[in-house]
């Protein structure tokens, strides 16, 4: 995988495209929800660059996440070494709200999307969110 300045834009949207990605497929939902959200602007860089950002995200997927691409599954080590680079705690929050955005946008919390939000909050130490898409509340 790419590695990208720490705490940097687009460190922080690749966390956010690799939930969106995360169940192997990208939804028309989550694309709404992406330019409902303004997502883009609120982490920093252009629609241009976050699409650019999502299609290298599915070719680093692709290359680098086995078995990715038949099965939506991510590795685990895979997810955490995009996490590294988002280190700043106020960074954190916003990421893994917008995630959480994302990942509930289509009323269904895939597998691979509860591995990056679950990872994401053990690993940056966040509090354990309520999960609507599975009736958890």
């Amino acid at each position: 995988m790419r590695g990208y300045v720490t705490n940097s834009s687009h460190a922080a949207a690749r966390v956010v495209a690799l939930t969106m990605l995360a169940d192997g497929t990208l939804s028309r939902t989550e694309l709404a929800m992406l330019f409902r959200l303004d997502l883009h602007r609120r982490l920093g860089i252009d629609s241009v660059e976050m699409q650019d950002l999502l299609e290298e995200v599915a070719r680093d997927l692709y290359e680098f996440g086995k078995p990715w691409p038949h099965t939506g599954k991510l590795h685990p080590l895979l997810v955490k070494r995009v996490l590294e680079d988002v280190t700043d705690p106020r960074l954190q929050r916003e990421v893994i709200e917008l995630c959480h955005s994302m990942a509930e946008c289509d009323n269904h919390l895939s597998d691979g999307e509860e591995l990056v939000l679950e990872l994401a909050r053990i690993q940056w130490g966040l509090p354990s969110p309520i999960l609507h898409s599975k009736g958890l509340a």
